[in-house]
């Protein structure tokens, strides 16, 4: 009996160290925002479940993304999306959609912000949010870093898996209220969220 409890209590512990591991992963620079409600306007309340916004994406994550397309010009960034016609009361069916990153690879980043000419390639401004990416971009490295932590997960934990998505306004606005002390005032980048 004692054996059994110690087993189930080993097991249980292996299992709650494995999900925290995945989860640190999955959440790496990602912060914790609660559920709530946010008066929009005078006339409109938006409510939020709880969900997990990360800091400003850097030159360097981005530029893991952008050498990874580099370097696989041929291979297809692939995702599904939910098309659903307006009034239809089925439910959405998904449609797989892709991009060669070959193509994806034509839509630079915009230089005309940054503040030196090498401010996306240099080792000095790794660090920096990266600037000039445009809401396609964003959305395309959204299902990248998806993609690439699925791959990571065993067969157990990837269902479910929520996807990355660019921060949307809305979410950025009531994060602000919530956690104040992440944002800088000079917001130049892009953040991302992922639901719990």
């Amino acid at each position: 009996m004692k054996r059994n409890v110690s087993l189930l209590l080993f097991l249980v512990v292996v299992s709650v160290t494995n999900l925290l591991s995945q989860r640190e992963f999955r959440l790496e620079n990602m912060h914790y925002i609660p559920e709530g409600i946010m008066d929009d306007d005078p006339n409109m309340e938006v409510s939020f479940p709880s969900f997990w916004i990360s800091d400003q994406i850097t030159n360097k994550e981005f530029q893991e993304f952008w050498q990874y397309a580099k370097s696989n010009p041929n291979v297809e960034l692939s995702w599904a999306e939910l098309t659903h016609a307006p009034g239809d009361p089925k439910p959405s069916q998904p449609v797989v959609r892709s991009i060669l990153f070959s193509e994806l690879l034509k839509e630079k980043p915009d230089s005309t912000n940054w503040p030196v000419a090498n401010y996306f390639e240099s080792d000095q401004y790794a660090d920096k949010p990266v600037i000039g990416v445009s809401e396609k971009l964003a959305t395309y490295y959204c299902i990248w870093k998806t993609t690439k932590v699925y791959d990571n997960l065993s067969e157990r934990e990837r269902d479910p898996v929520h996807p990355f998505i660019v921060a949307p306004d809305l979410k950025i606005r009531y994060a602000l209220i919530c956690r104040p002390e992440l944002f800088s005032e000079d917001e130049v980048g892009f953040r991302i969220v992922i639901h719990q």
